[in-house]
C-alpha cells in the first residue's frame, strides 16, 4: 500500500472514530446527531457541474497529469487552468475505478474532485462557487468535511481569503 494511501486510510479511521465520538457525546447528552454534525453531504448531489464536467472525456488509464502539482506549483508553475484540467480527468477516472498510475500514485488520493473542492472554495482560475465545492469535497471524503466544517464555515465567511482554503490540511490529533 503507497505511503500516501496508507495515511489516508489512518485519517479516515480517525475521522470516523471521531464522527462516533460526536455522535455517541450528542446522544448522551440529549442532543441530535443532526444538531451536532454539519448537513449531509446528500444536500450537495443536487449542485449542477459546468460545462467542463460534460466536454471532459472518460479517461481509459488514470492520467499521470497531476493536478495537485499544477494547482499547489509543485515541481513547476502554479497553473490553476491546468489543474482543473487535469483534475476533471482525475474525477472521471476515479468515478470508473480505474487503478493509480504508478507514476503519479499520489495524485489518485489528492486529485480529482478534492482538487476540484479547493479550485472552486477559493475561485482560483474560476469564479468562486463555494456550494460547487462542496459537492466535490463530499465526493472526495465525507468525513473530511464533517471534520473541516469549523474551518469552512470561518472561511466561507470571507469573499478574499487571505490564504487560500485546503480541504484535505483539516487539522486532526490522532
Amino acid at each position: 500500500m503507497p505511503r500516501a494511501r496508507c495515511h489516508c486510510t489512518q485519517v479516515l479511521a480517525f475521522a470516523l472514530a471521531t464522527v462516533l465520538a460526536i455522535a455517541l457525546h450528542a446522544a448522551a447528552a440529549g442532543q441530535t446527531t443532526k444538531a451536532a454534525l454539519p448537513a449531509d453531504c446528500s444536500a450537495c448531489t443536487s449542485v449542477p457541474l459546468p460545462a467542463d464536467a460534460e466536454e471532459t472525456p472518460t479517461p481509459t488509464i488514470f492520467p499521470a497529469c497531476a493536478s495537485y502539482r499544477s494547482y499547489r506549483g509543485i515541481g513547476r508553475t502554479t497553473n490553476y487552468a491546468e489543474a482543473r484540467a487535469c483534475a476533471w480527468q482525475e474525477r472521471k477516472a476515479q468515478q470508473v475505478n480505474l487503478p493509480q498510475n504508478q507514476a503519479e500514485p499520489t495524485a489518485w488520493i489528492v486529485g480529482g474532485s478534492l482538487i476540484l473542492a479547493d479550485i472552486y472554495f477559493n475561485g482560483a482560475g474560476v469564479k468562486r462557487n463555494i456550494p460547487l465545492a462542496m459537492r466535490f469535497a463530499c465526493e472526495a471524503e465525507e468525513a473530511m468535511v464533517r471534520l473541516a466544517s469549523p474551518d469552512i464555515a470561518k472561511a466561507s465567511e470571507s469573499s478574499h481569503p487571505a490564504n487560500p482554503f485546503e480541504f484535505c490540511d483539516t487539522p486532526f490529533q490522532p
